[in-house]
């Protein structure tokens, strides 16, 4: 791994710009509650292959099994200071969609009658829209990082994949000094006032059940994991309910946890094979990035993995946005009510591509 290079704020913004400018991969993040970020960037523009050794880079897993995944390597690092910002963009309403509120409708009702014919115990179901963007890329990154502290909020860039960027709740697997660490993130509840919002049966289940989840995962692997309480988090205007899990274990064991862990209940369903087909068969879009995971291996330390579910995210594309955002459906969804939930999800995209 090369040795990180400390560069201002304002350096590291004309080093992405150049490298940007000069069509070479690059990927710009923040861990959840941290005050610096941290930029990889690869110096050529060829795709590469992601490595099966211990090499340092940026990962990118899309959602679909198939697809190409993104790996940047980490030919030079650099870290930056980056305090809490004195200002954080406004709230954003979500965008008037007729037409989207009934094709997403009657896609839960379709994943209700599935459900109902005991199919599908749950699945979620995601949308994708197009919002305008204010100011350059990097100043929507700006205002991301401002606006969403405690999230993992990432920039990346590859010529031939594109570009993508994201403030996401949830970590998949962090793995650091022989210990692993996960989190079974699901349910959501609006709090309009900010205060700890009641949640519901059906939140409840679906949180319990993507905790059963990765429980039978660790165990396959012989895994013993120390299990905290439920708690509520917040992550802008709607809450989650959240239970962490940690185990100690090998790199190989964390890597093999990964691949047992994708995609969780919470951005696929269960059974997982049925609700996998179920998406891929009446989702009118493909997911590429969106519900995989993604973050840097072997960058902030020898040995060690920090990866993150890909929610609350967007990709750049022909001067616009594509949103990205879903729920989980289970026996209790109400179709409409289920809309309004993605429209409230949407608003930590739209905060900071509307804001001036």
């Amino acid at each position: 791994m090369p040795s990180p290079k400390t560069v201002k704020f304002k350096r590291i913004r004309q080093a992405i710009h150049a490298q940007q400018e000069a069509c070479l991969p690059f990927a710009v993040f923040r861990k959840p509650g941290q005050q610096e970020l941290w930029t990889v960037f690869q110096d050529e523009a060829g795709i590469a292959a992601v490595p099966q050794d211990d090499s340092s880079g940026f990962l990118a897993m899309p959602f679909e099994p198939g697809l190409q995944a993104l790996w940047i390597r980490a030919d030079r690092i650099c870290t930056t200071p980056f305090p809490p910002a004195a200002e954080v963009p406004a709230g954003a309403s979500p965008l008037p969609d007729p037409m989207g509120q009934d094709v997403h409708v009657r896609l839960v009702e379709e994943a209700l009658r599935a459900i109902g014919q005991g199919n599908l115990e749950k699945v979620v179901l995601a949308r994708r829209f197009t919002a305008q963007i204010t100011g350059t890329h990097w100043e929507v990154y700006k205002r991301l990082l401002a606006a969403y502290p405690n999230a993992f909020c990432y920039f990346w860039y590859h010529p031939d994949m594109g570009s993508w960027m994201g403030a996401s709740p949830e970590l998949l697997l962090d793995y650091r000094d022989q210990m692993l660490r996960t989190v079974s993130l699901a349910g959501t509840r609006v709090s309009a006032s900010g205060e700890t919002p009641e949640f519901r049966a059906k939140e409840v289940r679906e949180q319990e059940l993507v905790t059963q989840y990765i429980q039978q995962a660790m165990a396959t692997l012989g895994l013993e994991p120390d299990i905290q309480p439920v708690r509520p988090v917040r992550a802008g205007r709607v809450w989650h309910l959240k239970t962490e899990l940690a185990a100690r274990a090998t790199r190989s064991q964390a890597m093999a946890l990964v691949g047992q862990l994708h995609p969780t209940p919470a951005v696929c369903g269960i059974p997982l094979q049925a609700a996998r087909e179920f998406i891929g068969q009446h989702e009118n879009f493909r997911r590429e990035f969106y519900t995989g995971y993604l973050g840097p291996v072997g960058i902030t330390g020898m040995d060690t993995l920090s990866l993150y579910v890909n929610l609350r995210c967007m990709q750049f594309w022909e001067g616009a946005a594509l949103v990205y955002v879903g729920g989980g459906i289970t026996d209790a969804s109400d179709p409409v009510q289920e809309w309004e939930e993605t429209c409230q999800k949407s608003t930590t995209m739209l905060s900071v591509l509307q804001n001036s």
